[in-house]
């Protein structure tokens, strides 16, 4: 049997034993609280052979889609069946993959799960999904408090638990100070450890990592046989500290003759299905020995730098926080280079919350690789060292609390257009972790619903026409109305992208960024936009990314109300940002893609190479 095959494969600890006993006991959820490296990703697979060995269906969700791209492989290489990956492009979040409804083991980011719950009443696909739904696994649980994420998380599940009362929840979290809280959330049992089966040595210190001593630690663990991995917290810095520590790795652990060779296949692979300026930049770097890792990166460059770290072929990388959660890197030495973060949206430096420092901590010293683990937190100036000595002394779990009441609008409108009606509204809220809480009462869910229907997205605790489409294009109320109020006014493509950049599903925009886009659509050169600009590639992919879905939002609002010449300006410009084409080229890139199914970035090469010739 698969659960069989899932518990043969390690040597059970005593928490992997409990949950696993709690699972095969009883029907309730389940939350694991222990640290990074304690098994509990082998907890979320038996949950998962259970429910299929049960005749059930299961459902695994994360919140980024490289960590869902590796559950999806890992799932399918173990042999579970007919598993499917759903992440998707935000601007196809009104589409519906129809084999989600025969999937035995579905994966998701949690933006997707949100998405997908709002289609019960209108998609068989998505009823038969939940209604043979046996165990839904949350991963890196604890981002239920995510300021902008946590609220469609804990929406969505609130709406899994109202639907289908039978299904198990998984909650897996390394952060959760309060699993008792979040059992009672979810109706189920805990199981929680600080046990951590390697030594975790954690060090808080004013400095950099230019600094000698950073760098003596670095090359003493390299000399020792460690890797290292440096997180930084802009994409910019990790490819800034990787040319930095790329003479220091060659001098001091160079790559072998096999070592190179390897490496020299792996740059090739990068460079013959993604070569741009930025890959350029990796594999150069990869042949030292170094790579820097973000989410800006091309999937395929991504996945070999991931599998030569995991290979311990390249000694050191430079990452954003992608690499923070759940995947399993054998990193001697975690180096977390500051601990203060910019918000666009708030303007302002914040020092980066405990829980994802524990992430970053947990990736030292994985079981299996290393006898101990050793972290660096370097605090960048006297002050940002007394306020992180405070925050993060002892690396206590946080209190996962809600952060429904941000996003109550949208959430409400997501789950009249779930399912209409008052009882099943008030089932849901009853459901949310923010009114078990008390954050959020009965009076707060019928303000809501007035408001809403003020503004013509319900009518009779249902949503209408308008408010299904809008719950369907996942943008809030609020940009909505903001799109509708605007369309009138709009004449040509580049006021339209004016209004979509000002809206508040896009963080902190500056007229750097504006000009960055509008040298996109035109057809400049990627390398050109970041040396003129100096705009970060991540920032680019972002921004390109994110008005890309809210053009397409606009296109369909501006349908919706009849204004057919705004409609087809913004379905072009939706086109033009995926594919960094001039208008004329829109919609031919647009049928070059679904004639050839090849990366849109490889599109924009082929288009733009028929325009100059």
């Amino acid at each position: 049997m698969l659960s069989e095959r899932v518990k043969s494969e390690y040597k059970l600890y005593k928490h992997q034993e409990e949950a696993i006993r709690l699972i095969d006991s009883s029907r309730r959820s389940l939350v694991v609280s222990s640290p990074t490296g304690t098994g509990k990703t082998l907890i979320a697979y038996y949950a998962i052979a259970r429910a299929v060995e049960s005749g059930k269906s299961a459902t695994y969700t994360s919140p980024l889609r490289a960590l869902c791209n590796q559950k999806y492989n890992e799932l399918a290489g173990k042999g579970y069946p007919n598993v499917v990956l759903s992440t998707g492009d935000k601007s196809l979040f009104e589409v519906v993959e129809e084999e989600i409804g025969k999937a035995r083991v579905l994966v998701a980011t949690f933006e997707r799960l949100d998405s997908l719950t709002r289609r019960y009443s209108d998609t068989s696909v998505v009823r038969e999904w939940i209604g043979k739904l046996g165990t839904l696994v949350v991963d890196e649980a604890h981002m239920v408090m995510d300021r902008g994420r946590g609220a469609q998380l804990e929406g969505a599940i609130a709406r899994i638990l109202s639907l289908n009362p039978e299904a198990r929840i998984v909650m897996l979290g390394a952060a959760i100070g309060n699993p008792d809280t979040i059992a009672n959330w979810v109706k189920g049992e805990v199981v929680s450890t600080q046990w951590r089966p390697v030594k975790l040595t954690v060090e808080i210190k004013p400095g950099r990592l230019g600094e000698d001593w950073v760098l003596h630690r670095i090359a003493s663990t390299l000399r020792r046989g460690g890797n290292v991995l440096v997180f930084s917290f802009t994409r910019r810095d990790t490819v800034r500290n990787a040319i930095m520590l790329r003479r220091l790795v060659e001098t001091v652990k160079p790559l072998s003759q096999r070592e190179r060779g390897e490496v020299e296949k792996s740059a090739k692979r990068i460079l013959s299905e993604a070569r741009m300026s930025l890959t350029e930049t990796l594999t150069r770097l990869m042949l030292s020995g170094v790579a820097f890792h973000h989410a800006g990166l091309p999937r395929v460059a991504r996945e070999e730098v991931e599998r030569l770290f995991h290979n311990r072929v390249l000694r050191v990388v430079t990452a954003t926080t992608t690499l923070a959660y759940g995947v399993n890197y054998p990193a001697r030495l975690v180096v977390i280079d500051g601990v203060k973060r910019f918000n666009p949206r708030h303007n302002m430096w914040e020092l980066v919350p405990r829980e994802e420092i524990l992430n970053m901590c947990g990736r030292a010293g994985r079981p299996g690789y290393d006898p101990e683990g050793y972290v660096i937190i370097l605090c960048h100036g006297i002050r940002d060292y007394t306020e992180a000595t405070l925050e993060y002394r002892g690396l206590q779990p946080v209190v996962v609390e809600s952060m429904l009441h941000s996003n109550l609008d949208s959430q409400v409108l997501a789950t009249l257009a779930c399912k209409p009606g008052y009882e099943f509204l008030e089932q849901w809220l009853k459901n949310t972790l923010a009114y078990i809480t008390g954050k959020v009462t009965v009076g707060d869910l019928e303000a809501t619903v007035k408001s809403l229907a003020e503004m013509g997205f319900t009518r009779d605790y249902e949503v209408t026409d308008y408010g299904r489409l809008v719950a369907k294009l996942y943008i809030t109320p609020s940009t909505a109305k903001m799109f509708e109020r605007m369309i009138p006014k709009v004449r040509d493509i580049r006021e339209i992208l004016y209004v979509i950049v000002g809206s508040p599903e896009v963080e902190g925009a500056s007229v750097k960024d504006v000009e960055a886009v509008k040298m996109w659509i035109s057809g400049v050169p990627e390398r050109t936009i970041l040396d003129r600009l100096g705009v970060e590639p991540g920032r680019l992919y972002y921004l390109t990314e994110t008005l890309e879905w809210l053009a397409y939002s606009f296109s369909r609002i501006a349908e919706y109300h009849d204004y057919k010449d705004a409609a087809f300006k913004a379905l072009a410009l939706s086109k033009m940002l995926r594919y960094g084409v001039p208008f004329g080229k829109a919609m031919e890139a647009y049928d070059y893609e679904r004639k050839h199914n090849i990366p849109k970035h490889k599109i924009r090469r082929i288009v733009l190479a028929k325009q100059k010739a």
